[in-house]
């Protein structure tokens, strides 16, 4: 793929990252699991959107490591670890995706 993403790759790529993930939505699912699974796939959404935005930009990333830092605000430092460990798994698989296109 270019540098420049249109709105259906982008849903195509945050849905097979969803199911990466395991955070898609799913028909039968308990009141915890499906707690879980939408707090997964809101990170998800986030941090494809700032990805998205950066790689559509003017000056995209050139590296994953740019791309990471691109793809997570700053207020993420902040969060519990298992959410930035999603969050920089989540930037790593979108570049590797992105790439390999």
């Amino acid at each position: 793929m270019t540098a420049a993403f249109a709105q259906r790759d982008i849903q195509r790529l945050i849905s097979e990252a969803e199911y990466r993930f395991a955070c898609n939505e799913i028909a039968m699912c308990g009141g915890q699991d499906r707690y879980e699974r939408r707090n997964k796939r809101k990170v998800v959404h986030q941090v494809a959107e700032r990805f998205f935005r950066a790689m559509n930009s003017d000056n995209p990333p050139r590296t994953r490591d740019e791309a990471v830092r691109m793809a997570l605000p700053i207020g993420w430092l902040i969060l519990s670890i298992l959410w930035k460990t999603l969050a920089l798994e989540i930037a790593r698989w979108l570049w590797e995706r992105t790439q390999s296109e």
